[in-house]
């Protein structure tokens, strides 16, 4: 009894190991997301408590995402807009419909403040005509084809994303507007690269 009662601990023990240190599953595609997320949210933390050493307690840096987007709240902002959001963009709405403050005072606006006629739309276009920036100096088509998806709220700086041709379109570039410059970045995923190098070293 002992023996065969011993032979099954062994079995049982080596079948655990077996599935615990066997090939894991693919990771999830937006598995960036949260990792991003993440990044961002510790840089903010360390900015805030290097500026607060140093006798400035700047509280309002400390933010969180916004609740994620829905399918249908994605879909119905595409078709209001009239446009595809990008595979990268769309799975980054999954996680965050938005967050305030998100890199110092860089703000990513939520689905229903992304509008053709919004006023940060708007103060683009004027941004752009005093800066003399034309499609072809950027390296697009048609401004048209831009969506503005973050900025500040003085309207001196602004995100941009280039709409997708179809909803099946992996990335799209981004463009940040600012002091009269643009700065491209491959995709959405680069361009919160860029950013959260840079708030480690703020």
């Amino acid at each position: 009894m002992n023996v065969l009662r011993v032979s099954l601990l062994l079995i049982a023990a080596m079948a655990t190991a077996c599935t615990s240190t066997g090939p894991q599953g693919p990771a999830p595609a937006d598995d960036w997301c949260r990792t991003a997320i993440t990044e961002l949210t510790d840089a903010q933390r360390a900015w805030y408590e290097k500026e607060k050493t140093g006798g400035v307690d700047d509280t309002w840096m400390l933010t969180s995402p916004e609740p994620p987007a829905t399918d249908a709240a994605i879909q119905a902002a595409e078709q209001r807009l009239g446009v595809h959001f990008d595979q990268q963009y769309t799975q980054w709405l999954h996680h965050a419909n938005g967050w305030r403050n998100f890199s110092g005072a860089s703000t990513f606006f939520p689905l229903d403040e992304i509008a053709r006629d919004s006023i940060p739309a708007e103060s683009l276009r004027v941004f752009l005509e005093a800066a003399e920036l034309t499609p072809d100096r950027v390296g697009i088509d048609s401004f048209d084809k831009l969506l503005v998806i973050g900025g500040t709220r003085d309207g001196k700086y602004f995100l941009a994303i280039e709409a997708a041709p179809s909803p099946e379109t992996a990335s799209m570039p981004v463009y940040e507007f600012a002091y009269g410059d643009v700065t491209e970045h491959d995709d959405f995923k680069t361009f919160l690269r860029t950013e959260i190098d840079t708030l480690k070293q703020m």
